[in-house]
């Protein structure tokens, strides 16, 4: 039996994570984050196969299409768009914070 606090190895890549906080409660909608970041004053470059490219100032985050987006694509994600933890989590709150500032 494996145990829960160990890594594990998710499509090559190592998770430090244990299984039981990657069952899902954890993901949000990848609508849900374009909502967020627009809230944060990004804008909508443009939509295409590949997802939502949202932009601001010198930043650019492409937000892929449906589904739900694990916790650590989704923090991967904010860091590419310079957006702290905090004021992600503000934005996914439904409030609208000054990002970066």
């Amino acid at each position: 039996m494996r145990n829960s606090t160990q890594g594990d190895v998710e499509g090559g890549v190592i998770s430090a994570r244990p299984r039981e906080a990657r069952d899902g409660r954890d993901e949000i909608s990848s609508a849900r984050l374009v909502d967020a970041l627009l809230r944060g004053g990004f804008e909508v470059f443009r939509v295409d196969r590949h997802g939502t490219i949202l932009e601001r100032g010198t930043r650019a985050v492409v937000i892929p299409h449906g589904g739900r987006l694990r916790r650590d694509v989704v923090d991967d994600l904010r860091k590419i768009a310079g957006v702290t933890l905090p004021e992600l989590e503000e934005l996914l709150a439904g409030r609208d914070v000054a990002v970066g500032t």
